[in-house]
C-alpha cells in the first residue's frame, strides 16, 4: 500500500473528524427525539386521565342499605323537601376534608333547596384536636352556626391542628360568631355532646368506612370526586333519578 503525503493525511483527518462530527450531531438528535416523544407520550397521558377522571360516571358507586337516615340529632342543613341528601363523613382536623370543603360548599350553593346536607363526625384517632373541634362544632351547632364554626375550622385549620391550646382557640372562635359563650362552654363539656360524637364514630366504623372525607349520595356511597365538575355530575345525575 502506497503512503499517504502529508496533505492526503490532513484531509483523511479532516474527513474523519466531519464524520465524528456528524455522528455526534446525528446522536443529540435522536436523543432529542426520544424525550421529546416521551414527554408528548406522558403528556398525552395525563391528558387521557384528566378526560377520564372529568367524565368518570356517576355509576361508579356502592349501595349501603343500612345508611342510617338523618335524625333529629343528626346535624342537617336544609330542608325536609330536597330531593337529594349527601351525606359527609369527616374529621375536621384532617388535611384531606379541608381540601374538599370548598368544593362541598359550592355543591350545596349551587343546589340549595334541592340538597339536604347530613354532617357526621369522624374524628380519628391520630389527630389530637379533632375531638375538641367536633365538640366545638357541635356546640354551635345547637345555636343554629354550624357553617359559621366549620368555615373557621377548616379555613384556619393549620393554625389549630398541633396547638395545645386548641380549645382556647376554639373559644375565639365562639366569641367571633357570636355564640354564648357560657352555653358553649356548657355544650362543649357535656357528657351528652362526647356521646353524641362517639355514637357518630362507632356507627360510622360499623358501616366500615375507614377513611375520610366519606361521601353519601341518598345511601349511594360515591367515590370520593376530584374536582368540583365531577361531584357536580353525581348530584345532577342524583336529580335526574328523583
Amino acid at each position: 500500500m502506497d503512503k499517504l503525503t502529508k496533505k492526503e493525511k490532513k484531509e483523511l483527518r479532516h474527513q474523519e473528524w466531519e464524520e465524528k462530527l456528524k455522528n455526534e450531531q446525528r446522536n443529540r438528535l435522536y436523543k432529542k427525539i426520544g424525550i421529546w416523544t416521551t414527554a408528548v407520550a406522558i403528556f398525552g397521558l395525563a391528558v387521557w386521565g384528566l378526560i377520564a377522571a372529568t367524565n368518570s360516571p356517576a355509576s361508579q358507586t356502592q349501595t349501603t342499605t343500612n345508611l342510617p337516615a338523618p335524625d333529629a340529632k343528626d346535624i342537617v342543613i336544609g330542608t325536609s323537601s330536597a330531593k337529594v341528601v349527601l351525606t359527609e363523613y369527616a374529621d375536621f382536623q384532617c388535611p384531606a376534608c379541608g381540601t374538599y370543603y370548598p368544593i362541598v360548599k359550592q355543591i350545596l350553593q349551587s343546589y340549595g333547596d334541592k340538597i339536604k346536607y347530613v354532617y357526621r363526625n369522624y374524628p380519628l384517632a391520630q389527630h389530637q384536636n379533632a375531638k375538641p373541634a367536633a365538640y366545638a362544632a357541635y356546640a354551635a351547632y345547637k345555636q343554629g352556626k354550624f357553617s359559621e364554626m366549620e368555615d373557621l375550622l377548616y379555613t384556619n385549620q393549620k393554625d389549630w391542628s398541633i396547638s395545645n391550646t386548641s380549645e382556647d382557640i376554639f373559644r375565639q372562635y365562639a366569641e367571633q360568631i357570636n355564640l354564648d359563650i357560657t352555653k358553649y362552654n356548657k355544650d362543649t363539656a357535656s357528657e351528652e355532646t362526647k356521646k353524641f360524637i362517639d355514637n357518630q364514630l362507632n356507627a360510622a366504623q360499623t358501616l366500615g368506612i375507614n377513611s375520610t372525607p366519606t361521601f353519601f349520595v341518598n345511601k349511594d356511597q360515591i367515590q370520593t370526586p376530584p374536582n368540583f365538575n365531577v361531584f357536580k355530575k353525581v348530584i345532577e345525575d342524583a336529580l335526574s333519578k328523583k
